[in-house]
């Protein structure tokens, strides 16, 4: 809940959106608004989706997510579209990375935000999607990563919101560059407000890792389960013993 950004030290706390589902209200823009302005980072990851431009330009942000998906036919991972993103400028992010690896990416128009992360000479943006590079489309250097600042706090933009998950996150280069975003606090605040509704198994485990309260209560009923479960096998045993000596 947006809320949550008014419980944390600003200054102390980096907040991670990854391609929200829904548009945030002028309400909750506004609280993720004092946060920044408040000392806090936040790193806003996105490709295709319309609501982080949004939500960038409520908080007073001038980066945006271009939407169309990046190629590149020289520097690459696995495919085109897959591109290794080498062009590092020193930075606090890219301390120790040499490139990130994306995985059908957009890229960012910075505006007055500072690019830190861009990808190789010959990237070019796919915008019909037929996995060429056509008369009207150029190839060049594009912005994948940018920092901005607003009032005591930063934006980071990540075009590429599958750059955190697991399966990419051991790709060279992206460790490191995650490792450096989420170590500029004291604490992560993952923002689920505006994501698609979370499996109900792992919607249980977010709420209990969250919550000591929870974890006592569950501890509990574990032991009370086991307790109870313990009980009756020693009752059918008892009663096993009875009929034996009965028998007998």
């Amino acid at each position: 809940n947006t809320t949550q950004y008014e419980t944390v030290a600003a200054n102390e706390t980096v907040a991670l959106v990854l391609s929200p589902d829904s548009p945030y209200t002028d309400r909750e823009a506004a609280q993720v608004r004092r946060f920044v302005a408040a000392g806090g980072t936040l790193v806003i990851a996105e490709d295709f989706g319309p609501h982080s431009n949004a939500l960038l330009a409520a908080i007073g942000a001038t980066a945006r997510f271009d939407g169309a998906i990046t190629r590149d036919e020289r520097y690459t991972y696995q495919s085109p579209a897959m591109p290794l993103a080498r062009n590092i400028s020193n930075h606090t992010l890219t301390t120790g990375v040499s490139r990130l690896t994306l995985n059908h990416a957009t890229v960012i128009e910075p505006n007055e935000a500072q690019p830190v992360v861009t990808t190789s000479g010959f990237a070019y943006l796919d915008r019909n999607r037929n996995e060429e590079l056509d008369d009207n489309e150029s190839l060049g250097a594009y912005p994948v990563v940018t920092v901005e600042a607003i009032g005591q706090g930063e934006v980071v933009a990540v075009s590429d919101p599958s750059l955190f998950i697991n399966a990419m996150a051991d790709r060279s280069g992206n460790r490191a560059f995650i490792l450096n975003a989420f170590g500029a606090g004291e604490q992560v605040l993952l923002d689920y407000s505006h994501a698609a509704q979370l499996p109900p198994l792992a919607l249980a485990l977010t709420l209990v890792r969250g919550s000591p309260a929870l974890q006592v209560l569950v501890v509990g009923g574990l032991v009370s389960l086991a307790a109870v479960w313990g009980q009756g096998r020693l009752s059918a045993r008892l009663r096993r013993s009875d009929r034996d000596a009965v028998a007998t």
